[in-house]
């Protein structure tokens, strides 16, 4: 009885080294997709601080450049 006992726990480590890898390889792959995901926001952020400033450059060198402004904008 024992000796079936003893090989039922070597099985059920087999298994648990099983999951911790999963759960770690999870939580690896949300900190990399967070950072992909953060890098992508500020690539946005900066493009739009990058338009507004044209935008604001533009017009205040020539107001009469309303087109323009709003092609940047868009």
């Amino acid at each position: 009885m024992m000796s079936t006992l003893k090989s039922g726990l070597n099985k059920d480590h087999k298994g648990q080294a099983a999951v911790e890898a999963l759960l770690v390889l999870m939580i690896l792959a949300l900190i990399i997709f967070g950072g992909i995901e953060l890098s992508r926001g500020v690539a946005v952020r900066q493009a739009l601080d990058s338009g507004a400033g044209a935008t604001v450059r533009a017009l205040s060198l020539d107001p009469a450049q309303w087109s323009f402004a709003g092609n940047v904008v868009q």
